[in-house]
């Protein structure tokens, strides 16, 4: 667990630690199966870590185990970093939006409880993107700004460069394209304060600028920048996604279509069924559109 200090997914990573796993693994099992805290935390710690590979259905079952787990031991700090893991793992397309929404009130509400504001932060965080992915943009709100109240507290430029990410995409949403790249760039200085990791921030906070680009420009532009972002971050297939729609939208079709059949080898199958779901997709049905592959 100290090898892994903060949480992992969506705020702390872009790619798995495979080391860290195989420690967590190491650890449970030297632990055994006596149900305790420390085999909670290690875990929820697990699960959280899995969240860039394809281990989707492990993952959801070591958040469950956990959870239950922790309700078993009724000890609600040990439940805290069991409910998180938790509403990471269920970030993606297999969780209903409804359930995603009513289930990490519980999150929010624990971590108020017991105080802990790091936990808070991220609680009304997962709470917010699932609001905006069910397109419920009034009732994302309250949760960004008590994002941006624990944010300012703590006085964490790394938490409060994800709240301007979240900030500027709001502003996208509603046609203030000014306003919206204006808080990106305020996030993009947040997140490199303080020795924060450029890589997070030239993916996370770069990419979605990007994006922004992408939805009003002539893409061909952009293609190199996509082509260089794709080559860095494999594992990222939504970079890859983007790069096909790039170039099919900028008249590639060739370059296109080898992209599309690079990424269909295994039927999609193995597309993240993460936070890049609803993205990917959108560019992958946008790709085979454009060049006319109906199949």
């Amino acid at each position: 667990l100290g090898y892994g200090l903060g949480a992992g997914g969506l705020h702390r990573g872009l790619r798995c630690d495979l080391q860290h796993i195989a420690l967590l693994e190491e650890a449970l099992s030297a632990l055994g199966a006596v149900e305790t805290p420390l085999r909670v935390r290690l875990l929820a710690r697990l699960a959280e870590e899995l969240y860039f590979t394809p281990e989707t259905q492990a993952r959801a079952a070591l958040c469950g185990e956990a959870v239950a787990m922790a309700r078993r031991l009724q000890e609600p700090a040990v439940l805290l970093p069991a409910l998180h893991a938790r509403e990471l793992g269920h970030v993606g397309p297999d969780v209903p939006l409804v359930e995603r929404i009513e289930q990490s009130a519980e999150l929010v509400d624990l971590a108020v409880e017991l105080g802990d504001l790091e936990a808070a932060y991220l609680g009304h965080m997962l709470r917010e993107l699932a609001f905006v992915e069910a397109g419920r943009f009034g009732e994302a709100l309250p949760e960004l700004e008590a994002a941006e109240q624990v944010a300012a507290s703590l006085a964490v430029p790394g938490l409060m460069a994800w709240t301007s990410t979240a900030r500027a995409r709001r502003h996208w949403v509603a046609g203030r394209f000014a306003e919206a790249d204006a808080e990106n760039a305020r996030a993009m200085t947040l997140a490199l304060e303080q020795g924060g990791d450029p890589e997070v921030a030239n993916l996370v906070v770069g990419g979605q600028l990007l994006s922004f680009q992408l939805l009003r420009s002539e893409l061909g532009q952009f293609v190199p920048a996509l082509v260089a972002f794709r080559n860095e971050y494999p594992h990222f297939t939504i970079l890859r996604c983007f790069t096909a729609y790039a170039l099919a939208e900028a008249g590639d079709s060739d370059a296109a279509r080898q992209e599309l059949h690079d990424l269909g080898q295994h039927g999609f199958t193995d597309v993240p069924r993460n936070a890049e779901w609803p993205g990917t997709m959108w560019a992958l049905g946008r790709c085979a559109a454009l060049i006319g592959d109906v199949g």
